[in-house]
């Protein structure tokens, strides 16, 4: 593993003191895992100039190097291909991180054709690293757009422990449906007259010819 480390060269500690020191280390390559930082002081006495030091301390503190997050929308599942107007339609969406490193992140939903809601709004969520989360959305549909439309889906967040970006937006992993008015029924009331009437002059006619058939 290779690292850049900053250094504080000129200062003093004072007679009894105390002091602590920030330095920064910066993670350049190599390999990822556990790592033991230790440290190094080393200066001279201010009255008699002998030189002091603590090199190779065996006071270490051990951090953990990983790979960054690698966060993506892995799929779009939509179950039913066909809605009614005013139907919620549930919508679920898989996020993926196959990096070394939580990430949480912001899940919303997009569509290539007007109107629908998505209940609820946008889901929030941690993707743990190496792992994948399934969150589930229900779109209303009352003022959307007839004919087939297309989802994909949209997510932005933010790296566990170095706050980098990351963002997955028009990732092109879509799934559809049909939107379609109800189908209305009617039972027309004349043609049901009309039939009643042509079954009751049919009665009629079969007891006249009973009847006379029988004098």
């Amino acid at each position: 593993m290779l690292f850049g480390a900053t250094s504080i060269v000129g200062d003093t500690i004072l007679a009894g003191e105390t002091k602590a020191f920030t330095l920064t280390v910066s993670v350049l390559g190599g390999s990822f895992g556990a790592l033991a930082i230790d440290a190094q002081v080393s200066g001279t006495e201010e009255i008699t100039g002998d030189a002091k030091s603590d090199v190779g301390s065996t006071l270490t503190e051990t951090v953990q190097i990983q790979t960054p997050s690698n966060v993506y929308v892995d799929t779009i599942t939509i179950v039913n291909p066909t809605f009614v107007l005013g139907q919620n339609i549930p919508v679920d969406v898989r996020v993926q991180n196959t990096g070394g490193t939580d990430a949480t992140v912001t899940i919303g939903l997009l569509f290539d054709n007007a109107g629908f809601v998505v209940i609820g709004g946008n889901i929030t969520a941690v993707v743990p690293a190496g792992s994948f989360i399934v969150r589930s959305f229900v779109v209303d549909s009352s003022t959307g757009t007839l004919g087939t439309t297309t989802v994909d889906a949209a997510i932005n967040g933010t790296e566990q422990y170095s706050g980098t970006a990351v963002s997955d937006v028009g990732a092109g992993i879509t799934d559809s449906f049909l939107l379609v008015t109800s189908i209305e029924v009617e039972i027309s009331g004349h043609n049901r007259e009309q039939r009643l009437r042509a079954r009751s002059d049919l009665q009629r006619d079969r007891h006249g010819e009973q009847h006379g058939c029988g004098t």
